[in-house]
């Protein structure tokens, strides 16, 4: 699955597991332009996949696009 989040008009896509503890990072907010996981409240940057406060951890990120009004990832 993927998690496709809109931060300020930019579209981002991403691995929808977070790298903590498998939450569903789809579910969760975005806050001061980083996806907080529902669960424990990981943040990682949708541009990179970097968890913001947990050194290497982080997840995949997917080249996004859009063509009229579809959008698509590049898995």
């Amino acid at each position: 699955m993927v998690c496709v989040a809109n931060v300020k008009g930019e579209i981002t896509a991403m691995d929808n597991i977070c790298a903590h503890r498998g939450g569903p990072l789809g579910q969760g907010t975005i806050e001061h332009g980083k996806l907080v996981c529902p669960w424990h409240g990981w943040a990682f940057d949708p541009r990179t996949g970097a968890a913001v406060h947990h050194g290497d951890a982080r997840v995949q990120t997917y080249r996004i696009w859009a063509e009229g009004e579809v959008v698509k990832v590049e898995i």
